[in-house]
């Protein structure tokens, strides 16, 4: 008899700790929702310049990783505006908004390895309408192959430059990236076909709450 009680008695102490779970879970849920579509948290996120890049459906991308394929760039909200450049999907050419380019946003430079997924007209005319000069330039993996983000092979920071310049064959190119990245101010971090395929070169420089680099 004793058994039986102790028997239920857990069961009902479960099936409280299951529903005070589900509860918790709903109100961190809710809650989030609530932060989510608070006005003034939503305006903190906004910028000047939402640029439409062209949708990399060429690339078999699906459609959450297209949305994310759009490049803002920080301002002041009275200019806000859009530019779009999604046009240049109907001529097969592409430019995508996430790792295609790195950008020194403070000099307005942007570095772009040329690829099927990094065309030069079309950087051009990003370049042109968001104020950006471009440095355009060939890289290749250890065996050869093109590189076809540049982020896989660069890293620009406020203070460094992370960069396989051993990548870049072209003697010229190779240096007309030295010389923007030196007369920028930064200093150059030259890394390794190893290093960069361990992902050296993809790295993003962090701030904490109080805007200092961590």
């Amino acid at each position: 008899m004793d058994e039986v009680k102790t028997k239920k008695k857990k069961s009902i102490i479960i099936f409280a700790l299951v529903v005070l779970a589900i509860i918790v879970g709903l109100l961190l849920y809710l809650n989030s929702g609530t932060e989510n579509s608070n006005p003034e948290a939503e305006a903190s996120l906004q910028t000047t310049d939402t640029v439409l890049m062209v949708s990399p459906v060429a690339f078999d991308y699906n459609e959450e990783t297209a949305v994310n394929n759009a490049f803002q760039e920080e301002g002041d909200e009275s200019e806000k505006r859009t530019v779009d450049l999604t046009h240049y999907e109907e001529e097969g050419i592409f430019l995508e908004g996430t790792g295609s380019m790195v950008l020194d946003r403070v000099n307005k430079i942007a570095y772009a390895c040329e690829s099927p997924r990094t065309n030069k007209t079309v950087l051009e005319d990003f370049c042109d309408q968001l104020g950006y000069s471009p440095v355009l330039f060939k890289a290749v993996d250890a065996d050869g192959a093109k590189i076809y983000h540049t982020n896989v092979m660069m890293h620009v920071g406020s203070e460094v430059a992370v960069v396989c310049l051993g990548a870049i064959k072209d003697p010229d190119q190779r240096a007309e990236v030295r010389k923007s990245i030196e007369d920028s101010g930064k200093t150059i971090v030259e890394i390794s076909f190893d290093q960069m395929n361990h992902f050296a070169g993809n790295m993003l420089e962090l701030r904490n709450r109080d805007g200092n680099r961590a």
